[in-house]
């Protein structure tokens, strides 16, 4: 694969971590505002953690495409915590 096919995956896998962080966040809009009201948020609880698990997936692809382009420092410089997936 060319470099320049390279770097559109990249910067696609960059865009869907951006994305996946979007997500992230307004589930855990909703849960706090479930949990402010008195709901149950069992179920929205699940739908984050299963958010994490593919957050974790896509960041761990963008960072194998940023390796493979060379560029293994750029990665931390995503703004990205990979760890954050974990829970």
């Amino acid at each position: 694969m060319d470099r320049e096919t390279e770097l559109a995956h990249f910067a696609h896998a960059e865009k869907v971590v951006i994305e996946g962080e979007r997500h992230i966040q307004h589930q855990e809009q909703v849960i706090a505002e479930l949990d402010r009201d008195g709901h149950d948020t069992g179920g929205a609880l699940a739908l984050l953690a299963m958010f994490w698990r593919i957050q974790a997936q896509h960041v761990a692809h963008r960072d194998f495409l940023l390796r493979k382009l060379g560029e293994p420092g750029a990665a931390s410089a995503t703004g990205w915590r990979s760890s954050r997936c974990i829970r």
